[in-house]
């Protein structure tokens, strides 16, 4: 009699603890979809890789050769940024913020970063402003803008223009 009621109680010990894990395992391949459904309709929230292709800001012409970068753009409207351009090999990382414009996909971003000697002393600050749209699919965006570098009594050393196409990291 005991061994048999040691027998049900372990049965139905495991059947709960399956169900249990059953109802959990389902959540952990959704945490990615439940974190985007979170954001609403700011779709740009996530990292994305860019290729930037400086222009004259006249003709639209491209005065070098394109980089990459990517950008991490979090809830709340901060963003972080990393540019690998030969122009400025040694930099620190930018940041700024985001917000989103008129339209369902148009957004603007600004951020800053300090360009480096080769020594690591900075040598004025970058401002990069863009404005953002994202395509149709939910994995591709553009931008166009500009930059300016200035010294750090606020001259202005160089100024440009850049566009940019991205894909959702995945």
């Amino acid at each position: 009699m005991r061994e048999t009621i040691t027998r049900t109680l372990t049965v139905s010990f495991v059947a709960i603890l399956l169900c249990a894990m059953a109802m959990i395992t389902p959540s952990f391949g959704q945490e990615d979809t439940l974190i985007r459904q979170s954001m609403g309709n700011d779709r740009i929230i996530d990292v994305w890789l860019t290729q930037v292709t400086p222009r004259n800001c006249l003709t639209g012409e491209s005065v070098a050769p394109p980089f990459n970068s990517m950008l991490t753009l979090n809830q709340g409207g901060t963003m972080a940024e990393y540019g690998a351009n030969p122009n400025t090999p040694y930099r620190s990382p930018g940041h700024g913020l985001w917000t989103r414009e008129r339209g369902r996909n148009n957004y603007s971003m600004a951020f800053t970063f300090f360009p480096l000697n080769p020594a690591g002393i900075p040598i004025g600050r970058i401002r990069v402003e863009q404005d953002v749209h994202l395509g149709n699919g939910p994995n591709e965006m553009e931008s166009y803008g500009g930059f300016v570098l200035r010294d750090f009594d606020g001259n202005v050393l160089a100024t440009g223009c850049t566009t940019a196409t991205g894909r959702r990291f995945n």
